[in-house]
């Protein structure tokens, strides 16, 4: 018979303090009425967080998360800039950060 023993004590906390931190992300987005969006380079995979499908009030499971998606709400007046941010992180591999505006649908609900 042979075994092997591991302390995984630092694995398991590392774990929980992950899923705290993102459990704490998720909490001030949607306290601040923000979203994050990611993009893969190599796979070419775009990643929405769930406060991007609530503030553009779209179904995460029917409605692919993509760039020419999220960019025709930008504000026309902002569109050139994160455009021209988004190409330039492409080019140079980069991470960027940029705020910009977004023109939403006013959702009418009926009385």
């Amino acid at each position: 018979m042979f075994g092997i023993a591991r302390d995984i004590t630092q694995q398991k906390q590392k774990t929980e303090n992950l899923l705290k931190s993102e459990l704490t992300q998720k909490l001030a987005q949607h306290i601040a009425h923000m979203g994050t969006w990611e993009h893969n380079i190599l796979s070419n995979q775009f990643s929405w967080s769930e406060g991007i499908y609530q503030i553009l009030a779209i179904d995460p499971v029917s409605t692919p998360a993509s760039y020419e998606l999220l960019s025709s709400y930008i504000h026309p007046k902002d569109r050139k800039q994160v455009n021209k941010a988004y190409l330039h992180s492409l080019k140079k591999y980069k991470p960027y950060s940029i705020n910009y505006r977004l023109c939403i649908p006013k959702i009418i609900e009926d009385a």
